[in-house]
C-alpha cells in the first residue's frame, strides 16, 4: 500500500470522539436499566433479568475497551491528502479504510460544528459528491477555512481546464 504522509486531525479530537462513545453507550446503558427495572416490575422471570445484566456487563467491557484502545488507534489512521486532482482520507481503528475523492466530482463543501467541537473551538469540513458526504473530523476554525477555500480553489481550476479542453 502507498504510504502517503498527510495531515492529522486536532488532537483533542480524541476527547471528542471519548466523549461521543460515552454518550452513545450511556443512551444504551439506559435502555439496559429500562428494561432490567421493567423486567422486575412486570415480574417477567429471571431469564430477562439475568440477559440483561449480562447485556449491561458486555456493554460496560466493551465500552471501556473502545476507549482504551479504538479511540486512539482512531487517531492514529486518521489522516487527509490533498494531492493534485483528488483528495485521500485515510481513516479507521482496527478496520482501516482509505477514500480517494476526485476534485472534479465535488459538488460541495461545507463546514460543521457541533457543542462539543465547539467547546475546542473545531470544525468538520464535510465534502459532499453524488456518492455521500465525506467527513474530516476536528480541524481548528483556522485550518478547516484554509482547507475549505484550498478544495473551493482546486475544484475551480479543475472545472476551468475541462471547460478549456
Amino acid at each position: 500500500m502507498l504510504k502517503i504522509k498527510g495531515n492529522k486531525v486536532s488532537p483533542y479530537s480524541i476527547k471528542i470522539w471519548k466523549y461521543h462513545v460515552w454518550i452513545m453507550y450511556l443512551i444504551l446503558y439506559i435502555i439496559g436499566l429500562l428494561v432490567l427495572s421493567l423486567s422486575l416490575y412486570r415480574e417477567w422471570g429471571n431469564l430477562v433479568f439475568w440477559l440483561t445484566t449480562l447485556l449491561i456487563i458486555v456493554l460496560l467491557v466493551v465500552n471501556l475497551l473502545e476507549i482504551k484502545f479504538i479511540v486512539p488507534l482512531r487517531f492514529k489512521n486518521f489522516s487527509y491528502v490533498i494531492q493534485g486532482e483528488y483528495i485521500s482520507i485515510r481513516q479507521g481503528g482496527i478496520f482501516k479504510k482509505n477514500t480517494i475523492i476526485p476534485v472534479n466530482k465535488i459538488y460541495y463543501v461545507n463546514r460543521k460544528s457541533g457543542p462539543l467541537l465547539e467547546k475546542y473551538s473545531l470544525e468538520n469540513i464535510v465534502v459532499g459528491t453524488l456518492a455521500g458526504e465525506h467527513v474530516i473530523p476536528c480541524l481548528t476554525e483556522e485550518k478547516s477555512n484554509e482547507l475549505q477555500q484550498k478544495i473551493i480553489d482546486i475544484c475551480e481550476i479543475v472545472e476551468y481546464e475541462e471547460e478549456k479542453n
